[in-house]
């Protein structure tokens, strides 16, 4: 064989090798490409609360020994500096429901916004998030609700 034919031979192997490579690329990222999407059906509420026995949460400095892993493998124990979030409490109830005053609590975790209304409410909030993408590869999805999403968000006086 010739330096010449090598020489083609060696160009051709790359050019398919190439396209090959290039092609396994393409197809890996159409494959991981993604719908648009966008939010339909938004409605929201706002209801009205009572908000009693709030503990705001607050950052809790650690300072321990906890299980590592040793460089030979083993188990060992070894120190951790951090901080820890621990989450706010509060009771609610609907408000103007009840007559006793202990009757209707419901303990809750998390800490309320701060309202700006001079009443305490939560926001019960609801929409879909539906595909919007009339491109070729997911028009027979265009339209389709592909999540539900619900939120309620305290807000407190």
């Amino acid at each position: 064989m010739s330096d010449e034919e090598e020489t083609i031979g060696s160009i051709i192997g790359k050019a398919v090798t190439a396209m090959v490579v290039s092609l396994g690329v393409v197809g890996v990222m159409s494959a991981t490409e993604k719908p648009n999407t966008c939010i339909r059906n938004e409605t929201s509420q706002e209801v009205r609360v009572e908000i009693r026995n709030y503990s705001p949460g607050y950052y809790e400095s650690v300072h321990e020994m906890r299980p590592c892993l040793n460089a030979d493998g083993s188990m060992g124990s070894c120190p951790y500096d951090g901080s820890e979030w621990h989450s706010g409490s509060y009771q609610w109830r609907y408000a103007d429901k009840y007559t006793d005053p202990e009757e209707g609590w419901t303990n809750w975790s998390g800490d309320p916004e701060k309202s700006s209304t001079g009443y305490s409410y939560f926001l019960h909030q609801e929409s879909d998030t539906a595909v919007c993408d009339g491109r070729e590869r997911f028009k027979d999805k265009d339209g389709q609700v592909i999540k539900h999403n619900v939120s309620d968000t305290f807000y407190m006086a």
